[in-house]
Order: C-alpha cells, then structure tokens, then sequence
C-alpha cells in the first residue's frame, strides 16, 4: 500500500515537472533549437538512403 508520504512526495515531482517544463517551453531559443534537430535529422536519414518521403514520415514521428 502507498503511503500517505509517498504520494505527497510523488505529488511534489510532479508538480516540479511541470514547472520545468513550462519554462522550457518558455524559452526562445526552443523553437530554434528543435528546427535544427528536425533539419539535421531529416538530412542524416536522406545520406542513409531513406526517401524523402520516408525521411518525412520518420521526422514527424514525435510531432504526432
């Protein structure tokens, strides 16, 4: 059984989380930063052979 304390602490990480994330999400340099992962990877899976449309499938696998 789940004590009392332990949901309180499960409660606490959560809620860290979430703040963290809504700063992350605040930050300008974000968008950038995920623009450029997305362009490199999609490159990377073109020199490995994949199609573009494969690469674009492949690419916005997360975004989905």
């Amino acid at each position: 059984m789940i004590s009392e304390r332990m949901m309180e602490m499960a409660k606490e990480n959560v809620e860290a989380s979430i703040k963290m994330m809504v700063k992350l999400l605040e930050d300008d340099r974000l968008p950038k930063a995920l623009a450029k992962y997305y362009n490199t990877l999609y490159k990377e899976l073109l020199k490995e052979g994949f199609t573009p449309e494969q690469a674009i499938e492949l690419v916005s696998l997360p975004l989905a």
